[in-house]
């Protein structure tokens, strides 16, 4: 089972190291939660009782000698804000696909590609169920049964059902099955079977108006948190008072309840443990408490409102006819058919008996009986001695030596469970102050640490602080880096409007340059032609003095124009180098000036990046 806690460390912890006590290391092998597995605070080699049932822990270097398998972190179902008692409920009734797989894998790392024997389970889980389905193993689901000492023997559940809830006596289908199953067994009488189970004397209360019972639970017990069929301990009493037409209720504790009934809806019982509170009752309401067993055995009428083994003998239930025509098969049925003798919890013999093949109800009656019958012949025989010294006294007054002598055995019994329970008490309490010691030890450790830390918060407050200043000064530095940048983008743009201009006047000139150069061209071709034209006059025909001096007057006209022509086009060339150069440098300027204000931008984004991990940190 994964980790569950219901205040004192992983709940069937105790189940493994008594599992550990009855199997050697090479018998068993171990999957759970890692918790399990934790060595502080297991009683090493202690003796233990737990309801009961006694045991030697192993000792560490055994311990250690067993194999174990921790279930994955993923396989832990207990998640987010989830409660023990919904992490409980879901592992009890529903198939996690993951802690399934974990099981599984889990399983085959240990079988090591040998064929296992079956699973070994205290309680429902689903997802073991499904695992095991898949390895073509068995579960034996064990738990302490309902009759328990000193007033009865001690009985467990085996079932390859489930225990609690689920379980196969819930699933008979009807008498005819259970008179199948029981065939060739050998049965005795109610008295016979009630002698055999109960150490003592049962006297309902005669004359006086006997209440209607009702038993109440351990509020987080798995029978409460999945097999209750939505009845709680309320409902319980309001359905017993409406199936009793309001008649007062007698309503006994569980003496282990985190919460104490009161009153209000029927009396409390203070009664010194169960069979006297059945004394004081006609019938017993209750939700699967093991009193409904001890009131099936002892002939008392009861009702079950939740689901468990001896639900389907209840009023309502499959086997009710069974129970009340043939009282015989049932009771052999279940109490000696089904329940298991504790000394049979965790026997390897017995359970190599029930693994070896299919047993019948029958072969298990057979079994159980023998069982029993040597364990009353061992109790009488203890008492054989006390009896007869008991009886040898009375004389005359024998029946009323025989009434208190019965009276003084019931106080013996009750004395000795009180004697069993105060000294499991005192080795609790024992258990508890050496938690308590280290637990003492472990907060004297976080109180040092708690100091160091508050040191390490407060240096990390003054950082902090200093951070936040620096950033301060960082954002000041951002603040004048982006005024800065917006007024160099004022300056391209006041520069590119200016590059625009001296652009346009340079197509302004440079079309003024084609039109000086088209009528250059054209003074020249005129020049051309004069002197072409002086040439065949000069050769033609002598020309007079006065048309001479004119033509020489035109062609020194002509040739100046010639030369201003060319001095103009000189000094438009000029112009045009000049506004060329210009627009180089220009172009130099912007070019030099985008890539200033590039690295400015990177510098700033990464001056912003930086401030912002330092934040993060």
């Amino acid at each position: 089972m994964p980790y569950i806690d219901r205040g004192s460390g992983p709940l069937y912890r105790w189940v493994m190291l008594a599992q550990m006590a009855a199997f050697e290391p090479h018998e068993i092998a171990f999957i759970a939660d890692e918790r399990y597995f934790v060595e502080e605070g297991i009683p090493f080699g202690e003796s233990l009782s737990v309801s009961g049932y006694s045991f030697t822990c192993p000792s560490l270097s055994k311990f250690r000698l067993y194999e174990k398998h921790s279930l994955p972190e993923s396989a832990r179902s207990q998640t987010g804000n989830e409660s023990h008692i919904e992490t409980f409920h879901r592992l009890l009734t529903t198939e996690d696909i993951a802690l399934s797989s974990a099981i599984r894998e889990g399983s085959q790392a240990l079988l090591k590609g040998e064929k296992g024997k079956a699973f070994l389970t205290w309680c429902n889980c689903p997802s073991l169920r499904l695992a095991a389905r898949d390895l073509g193993l068995p579960v034996i689901h064990n738990e302490f049964g309902p009759l328990r000492a000193p007033l009865f023997s001690n009985t467990i559940y085996f079932d390859f059902m489930g225990v609690n809830g689920n379980t196969t006596p819930a699933n008979w289908r009807d008498e005819a099955e259970v008179r199948n199953l029981m065939q060739g067994a050998e049965l005795i009488d109610p008295d016979a079977v009630r002698r055999l189970l109960f150490h003592g004397e049962f006297s309902p209360r005669q004359g006086a108006v006997r209440r209607i019972g009702v038993a109440l639970q351990v509020e987080d017990d798995s029978n409460i948190i999945a097999y209750s069929n939505g009845v709680d301990s309320l409902r319980l009493l309001h359905k017993a008072r409406t199936a009793n037409h309001g008649a007062h209720l007698l309503v006994r504790n569980h003496p282990g309840a985190h919460f104490e009934y009161k009153g209000f809806l029927g009396v409390k019982d203070t009664s010194p443990d169960s069979v006297a509170f059945l004394e004081k009752v006609c019938e017993v309401h209750s939700i699967n408490s093991s009193v409904l067993c001890e009131a099936f055995l002892l002939g008392l009428p009861y009702r079950s409102y939740g689901d468990s083994a001896i639900s389907a003998f209840s009023p309502g239930g499959r086997l009710d006819s069974l129970a009340s025509k043939d009282r015989t098969l049932a009771l052999n049925a279940f109490f000696l058919g089904y329940l298991v003798p504790s000394e049979m919890l965790f026997n390897k013999d017995y359970y190599e008996w029930r693994l070896s093949k299919h047993r019948t109800l029958a072969e298990c009656h057979e079994r159980h009986l023998a069982i029993f019958r040597g364990q009353k012949h061992r109790l009488e025989r203890m008492q054989g001695a006390r009896e007869e010294a008991a009886i040898s006294t009375c004389g005359e007054n024998g029946s009323q030596c025989d009434a208190e002598w019965l009276s003084n055995r019931r106080q013996d019994l009750q004395m000795q469970a009180m004697s069993n329970e105060l000294a499991w008490r005192r080795k609790s309490v024992a258990l508890l102050e050496e938690q308590i010691s280290e637990l003492s030890k472990r907060v004297n450790t976080l109180e040092n640490e708690l100091s160091v830390r508050a040191d390490a918060i407060s240096w990390l407050e003054q950082a902090l602080q200093r951070s936040n200043q620096f950033l301060d000064q960082k954002e000041v530095t951002i603040a004048e880096l982006r005024t800065h940048i917006n007024e160099r983008n004022d300056a391209v743009t006041w520069l590119e409007s200016q590059l625009d201009a001296h652009r346009s006047e340079l197509d302004t000139t440079r079309a003024s340059l084609s039109e000086l150069r088209f009528y250059l061209a054209n003074r020249l071709e005129a020049i051309e032609w004069l002197d072409s034209q002086r040439q065949s006059l000069a050769e033609a025909c002598a020309l007079s003095d006065k048309q001479q001096v004119q033509l020489r007057s035109e062609i020194e006209r002509m040739t100046e124009i010639t030369k201003d022509a060319e001095s103009k086009c000189a000094e438009i060339a000029a112009e045009k180098e000049s506004l060329e150069r210009m627009l180089y440098r220009l172009s130099n300027n912007i070019s030099d000036f985008r890539m200033q204000r590039i690295v400015r931008i990177s510098e700033a984004l990464r001056l912003a990046k930086w401030m912002e991990t330092h934040e993060n940190e």
